[in-house]
């Protein structure tokens, strides 16, 4: 009885991992869609040609202080690039995304 009532837990549970893994994937993919939403407005700018022209390619960025810019390869072979600021007698770290 016990062994059943535990497969129909981990079956219940794998059932709504996958329905919260779908539910997040649908929001993701159709975030991907632009609607009409502000957030998809500023991010056609990018199509637009005069308003690429009206702003200059950022320069080189440097930082004084702690931590540095390095490069790295991506799996698809591009280059990419980072701020790391290495910790003193940790191991931990945390990483920020900026979109």
């Amino acid at each position: 009885m016990a062994a059943t009532l535990m497969r129909n837990k981990s079956k219940i549970m794998a059932r709504i991992f996958m329905l919260f893994t779908f539910l997040l994937s649908y929001n993701l993919l159709s975030a991907q869609c632009c609607s009409e939403s502000l957030h998809c407005d500023f991010k056609k700018l990018a199509d637009n040609s005069n308003f690429r022209s009206e702003h200059e390619v950022p320069g080189d960025f440097k930082h004084e202080g702690k931590g540095a810019m390095i490069a790295y390869l991506l799996k698809s072979g591009m280059k990419a690039s980072a701020f790391e600021v290495k910790t003193e007698g940790s191991d931990k770290f945390l990483i920020m995304i900026h979109e």
